[in-house]
């Protein structure tokens, strides 16, 4: 999971593994090691990979599909239908984005109303 999620996320910032190795402060070579399940990386280094990232190290992990536990709901959202629609355009997934959102802020005004 660690190496899959990995590799993913590097990808996505169109990076190569050095570029990556060298933000993080390893070898090419030991990065490699970790996108290949060949070696794992001590907490410090973990660490460092998942605030290069931006995810939390539970995501890195395989212990939660939601990339960081600090997200709001919407960012939980946003980050599923990026992972989940890796087929659309990038216009597309905004579109998304910002339909899901009309619609849950439209469904909370109908839900307070209906507490009064």
């Amino acid at each position: 999971m660690f190496a899959e999620r990995l590799r993913k996320l590097r990808k996505e910032k169109r990076l190569t593994q050095e570029d990556v190795a060298n933000r993080i402060g390893v070898a090419r070579t030991t990065y490699a090691m970790y996108e290949q399940e060949r070696r794992e990386p001590d907490s410090l280094t973990l660490q460092k990979i998942a605030d290069f990232f931006e995810v939390s190290t539970d995501y890195l992990l395989g212990r939660t599909d939601l990339p960081n536990n600090n997200q709001s709901n919407t960012d939980h959202l946003k980050a599923w239908l990026r992972q989940s629609n890796t087929d659309l355009s990038e216009e597309e997934i905004e579109e998304l984005e910002e339909d899901i959102k009309d619609y849950l802020e439209v469904r909370m005004k109908r839900i307070s109303r209906n507490k009064k």
